[in-house]
């Protein structure tokens, strides 16, 4: 595992998870919080680094609709939040 997992430290860079995307955006994913015990649920549905999501719906606090590698899917917000992404 990794010692500096990025979802445990406060001040993220340009980066944003999963969970702080609108509706819409797109981006790429880059890192899955290793230490997260999500990581391999999160693997099995094929949410891997260099992956493209596209953002659905994110209404409020409610769970987000993603489309990963074709397929829909629906992600509660602390699962999302383990999610590094670059927006494009």
């Amino acid at each position: 595992m990794k010692k500096n997992c990025w979802c445990l430290r406060k001040k993220l860079s340009e980066r944003n998870s999963l969970a702080t995307m609108k509706s819409g955006q797109k981006g790429k994913v880059v890192s899955v919080c290793s230490r997260s015990r999500m990581a391999g649920r999160l693997a099995a549905m094929g949410i891997t680094p260099g992956v493209d999501v596209e953002v659905l719906s994110s209404s409020g606090d409610g769970p987000l609709v993603v489309v990963v590698r074709g397929a829909r899917m629906c992600l509660c917000r602390n699962m999302a939040d383990k999610v590094q992404v670059d927006p494009t």
